[in-house]
């Protein structure tokens, strides 16, 4: 039987009831829709009055009992719904997540309808990272708007960094040096290699006019803001750093990137590895040409001589294409990272990129590529003390707001300037033995790494 609507003059005579009646006869028959979906029989609710004239006193407390019965039915339904999905959603008050993470909690509206649910803004934000679709392109497949969608790709990516960082994108364990260290022995005869290092260039199509002069350069379309990134043969890419304007180069970006920071303070793991009869501890990557001469480097070649020196700048760029090829599969699943990008804010980039990075891992795990187990999760407490303050991947992981500074002093200086303290101390305490035996190995470590003799 089909609901009697609310006349003006019911609601006229409810009002003078209580002022509760009127909200009860409004909802009444605005969610009667809601009460096919829920499936009750509200037979035993709507019943016709036999022969009542409309205007007698009986008639008008009948109706409003029928309003106030269907209102509740509807109450209750509401609150077991919302209790259904908080306990799918995980809404623990005893632990409450961060506030990127209730974007994806499914809430009833101001209509009491359910919003749009979890798999479908995970659905747009993939969508978009995969095929670089814009937000606007939503409306009609998933009923979404594009300020919706928007937000989906924002909020995705800062649970994706929150969530699977430490994992996916950590620092090699005594452990995982080994496997690598063994994989590229085998595959690219390589004793003691780490991986492969270079940078990547992400054009930025909507950059700031003022900014233009700082991102941009001669031989790209767009500005572009710069990765640089550490991948094995497996294509795991290890270390990360994204930020730095396009117009630098490749040692601007390793003077600013913190993926030594560890083996300065002495907190990477040794493992020592034996080329030509003489002992090594700590291992070394490939690079291009211009990267610095660093023990920590082995670049190839300019002009070979000697058959030796051919072979050798042969498989040296064969192996150093490990990088390479990781870029390009990172870009090629992720077709927002392989166009230029459109969002306006450079955090916004960082975000993105490092969740693509980390689902790119999380892929090779998926499909048994990767060379390492990731059972046991890379953790340093001094490290993360004393990143608290300037790293961006430790704030980028607490959801702060990052802001790479260009102008921060570059490591090179504080390493010179390291060295010249440790010298004029050795040399004021040069008649305590004690002391010159402290400072001996920072010095030998330092000296070593600036002159690149181990």
């Amino acid at each position: 039987m089909p609901m009697p609507l609310l006349s003006h003059r019911r609601v006229a005579v409810a009002a003078l009831t209580s002022k509760e009646s009127i909200f009860v006869g409004i909802v009444a028959r605005r969610n009667y829709w809601l009460a096919e979906i829920f499936g009750h029989s509200f037979a035993g609710i709507f019943v016709e009055p036999a022969a009542l004239p409309e205007s007698s006193m009986k008639y008008k407390k009948m109706k409003l009992s029928q309003d106030m019965q269907l209102t509740q039915k509807l109450r209750d339904d509401q609150k077991r719904m919302k209790k259904a999905f908080e306990d799918v959603s995980g809404s623990y008050t005893a632990n409450p997540l961060p506030q990127h993470f209730h974007f994806f909690t499914s809430r009833l509206d101001c209509t009491g309808r359910m919003s749009i649910s979890a798999l479908m803004k995970c659905t747009a934000a993939i969508r978009q990272m995969a095929y670089g679709s814009t937000p606007d392109a939503f409306d009609e497949y998933l009923q979404m708007s594009e300020h919706t969608a928007r937000d989906a790709l924002f909020f995705f990516n800062m649970c994706i960094i929150e969530l699977y960082m430490p994992k996916y994108l950590r620092k090699p364990t005594s452990e995982d040096v080994v496997k690598i260290q063994q994989k590229h022995n085998n595959v690219h005869g390589f004793p003691g290699m780490l991986g492969s290092i270079d940078c990547m260039h992400w054009e930025w199509k909507n950059c700031p006019v003022s900014w233009k002069g700082q991102y941009g350069r001669g031989d790209k379309k767009y500005p572009t803001i710069m990765l640089e990134a550490v991948a094995s043969q497996d294509l795991w890419i290890w270390h990360a750093f994204y930020g730095m304007a396009g117009a630098n180069n490749d040692i601007n970006v390793l003077d600013n990137s913190p993926l030594f920071d560890d083996l300065l303070d002495d907190l990477a793991p040794v493992v020592p590895y034996v080329v030509n009869g003489v002992e090594y501890r700590n291992g070394y990557y490939l690079a291009d040409g211009i990267y610095p001469e660093w023990a920590s480097f082995v670049k190839s070649f300019t002009v070979a001589t000697d058959p030796k020196h051919t072979y050798f700048k042969q498989r040296q760029e064969s192996a150093r294409k490990d990088v390479e090829r990781a870029f390009g599969v990172l870009q090629g699943r992720w077709g927002l990272i392989q166009q230029p990008a459109r969002a306006y804010e450079v955090n916004t980039l960082r975000r993105i990129m490092y969740a693509g990075i980390i689902m790119h891992n999380m892929i090779l795990e998926d499909q048994n590529m990767s060379v390492v187990d990731l059972k046991h999760v890379y953790s340093n407490p001094a490290r993360i003390i004393k990143m608290e303050d300037g790293d961006a991947s430790s704030r980028l992981k607490s959801g702060i707001h990052l802001h790479t500074s260009h102008a921060q002093t570059t490591k090179t200086s504080i390493l010179h300037q390291e060295f010249k303290n440790l010298k004029a101390q050795e040399l004021k305490t040069k008649t305590s033995a004690q002391t010159t035996d402290i400072h001996e190995p920072s010095l030998q470590r330092l000296s070593s790494l600036i002159k690149g003799d181990c």
